[in-house]
């Protein structure tokens, strides 16, 4: 690959990282689901959350796990689409499925019901997604780590160190998800605020991971711009032995 392209394929996806840092926080930050505001930015997130797939599948040429990365990637987004149709679809069903035949008790019996089966589902799609995510990630890491070995080897190890600390951040995450789907059967509030405290350290971890990630690949994108013209100088300066 053209030592050009390789670079600007580098900071595109540092300018997409940075992009959805920002449009998931304001995603999270939101509590107003059916807000213009919260819409709008959803569907930036998914453009640039597709524009990024589309880069790291350019970059397969370099290393078959930027394939993988990319494939599992749009698997684990498939599945944030199927746990929102599933979710809309049993909220809309509670109530104009059974409304008009059931009491005002039962209805609320039954949407009650509906919105713990809902949660379940979520919570494993969720805890799938994050398996899946997981994953994904490793294969991108590994392909940065294969891509930068003519560059900078240093980057080989700082890629496969910022896997380790992005894997148990993660782990972290699914236990708390894990906590969450067992207090949704047990109704213990205990076990809720366990899982939200697990979730918000591991949420912090993530972040730390995610803002090494945008500096490694920001970096990466200058050592790569930089090497040939510093090569290149090089040859041209050097002065031939026996002279």
């Amino acid at each position: 690959m053209e030592k050009t392209k390789l670079s600007k394929y580098f900071f595109y996806l540092f300018v997409a990282s940075i992009i959805l840092v920002v449009t998931n926080a304001l995603t999270n930050a939101s509590d107003d689901d059916g807000s213009i505001l919260k819409t709008l930015v959803s569907i930036i997130n998914l453009a640039i959350s597709i524009f990024y797939i589309v880069i790291i599948w350019k970059l397969s040429k370099l290393s078959s796990h930027y394939k993988t990365s990319a494939i599992l990637k749009i698997v684990n987004y498939a599945l944030v689409v199927v746990s929102t149709i599933i979710g809309v679809w049993m909220i809309f069903s509670s109530f104009f499925s059974f409304g008009h035949h059931m009491s005002i008790e039962g209805i609320i019996g039954l949407t009650l019901g509906s919105f713990s089966m809902i949660a379940v589902i979520l919570i494993i799609i969720a805890i799938a997604s994050s398996i899946i995510g997981m994953i994904a990630e490793y294969h991108e890491y590994q392909g940065h780590s294969e891509a930068m070995i003519d560059y900078d080897s240093s980057y080989t190890v700082k890629w496969k160190k910022l896997w380790k600390y992005y894997f148990w951040s993660m782990i972290i995450m699914i236990i708390a998800m894990a906590i969450s789907l067992i207090s949704v059967f047990t109704y213990s509030f205990g076990l809720v605020s366990l899982g939200m405290a697990i979730t918000l350290i591991a949420g912090i971890a993530g972040v730390a991971c995610g803002i090494f990630k945008i500096i490694y690949l920001y970096r990466m994108s200058k050592i790569v711009d930089n090497y040939y013209d510093t090569y290149i100088d090089v040859e041209v300066h050097e002065t031939p032995k026996g002279r």
